[in-house]
């Protein structure tokens, strides 16, 4: 890791309390699983970017909304002790915290439903009232969690201020994104379902990951990066198409590993590494965060990181 600046990361994104089961099998439509006792924890794929990144060494700003209920002031207090900035977590009065539901089988895989309630309040006014938190970082993340208006406004006051924008376009958009939105993205971070849906090529393998990010590519992108899960990543750009492999572990809980690979790679970027070097970097962050339940409890520190990559280089 060559770099040594402290990156500055502005995180617009959701915060939502995760209620989590472990069960056998993940339920077909209109069957009862018998889980395990429930988790409650943190989540929302903006405020697990924001602790992803808090925990690998970068100044950290939060800019999102959730209710004044005991989810939300529980949310507030939990990224405050991460060592995030919460001057941008706004309470608001008339809508509940965000929740999300999720069944976790013991291969690791999930599925989850959302509901997003104080999320939806991330608009353009708000991200335009957040304008400091946006114009003082060096990397702005965002992600799909979150109105539309509010996510293009708050990258282009990221971009006008200088910095690197970069998007996981998650959950896998329904339509197009907006050719403004677009425009205004240096790097990319879909998953294979996402980068399926955004190019209309279907992702298997890595070949296919290169075609869709070439794809993704002509619409004014700067740079893609396709997650492949345990098979790694492929980073392609105008110059380069490359995979990166995963590490190998025993997976537990997959829930999160997304977001830890986004605020690693942020983070990464932020501290002023080349892309393939950044991709690499989240890439190891991602596989150590599968190794315990719940999105949060296997996000990795820095030495983890570094430790699990000098193992690798020896």
């Amino acid at each position: 890791m060559s770099g040594t600046q402290r990156p500055r990361i502005a995180v617009f994104g959701s915060v939502n309390t995760d209620l989590i089961v472990f069960a056998p099998r993940i339920p077909a439509p209109g069957q009862t699983v018998h889980g395990n006792d429930l988790l409650v924890s943190g989540g929302g794929k903006g405020a697990n970017q924001a602790v992803a990144a808090a925990r690998l060494g970068a100044h950290v700003s939060m800019i999102a909304c959730v209710g004044r209920d005991d989810f939300g002031l529980a949310r507030h207090r939990e990224l405050a002790s991460e060592g995030i900035d919460v001057i941008g977590v706004a309470f608001v009065e008339d809508a509940p915290s965000g929740v999300a539901l999720i069944i976790v089988d013991p291969t690791g895989q999930n599925a989850i439903a959302v509901s997003p309630g104080a999320n939806k309040r991330l608009t353009a006014e708000f991200a335009r009232a957040n304008r400091p938190a946006l114009d003082l970082a060096n990397v702005a993340l965002f992600q799909l969690e979150n109105p539309l208006d509010g996510t293009i406004e708050a990258a282009r006051i990221a971009r006008d201020g200088g910095a690197r924008v970069i998007l996981n376009p998650a959950p896998a958009p329904s339509a197009p994104l907006p050719p403004e939105l677009l425009a205004l993205i240096d790097v990319l971070v879909p998953n294979e379902h996402e980068a399926t849906a955004l190019s209309g090529i279907q992702v298997l393998d890595f070949e296919s990951a290169i075609a869709s990010a070439r794809a993704i590519l002509a619409h004014g992108v700067g740079t893609v990066v396709v997650t492949l899960g345990d098979r790694g990543a492929v980073v392609v750009d105008a110059r380069r198409q490359n995979a990166i492999p995963a590490w190998s572990v025993t997976a537990v809980d997959a829930t999160g590993a997304g977001d830890t690979f986004c605020g690693a790679l942020a983070c990464a970027l932020g501290r002023g590494e080349e892309i393939e070097a950044a991709t690499r970097f989240a890439a190891c962050a991602a596989s150590i965060s599968v190794t315990q339940p719940g999105a949060r409890a296997g996000m990795p520190y820095l030495d983890d990181v570094k430790r699990a990559l000098a193992a690798v280089d020896a």
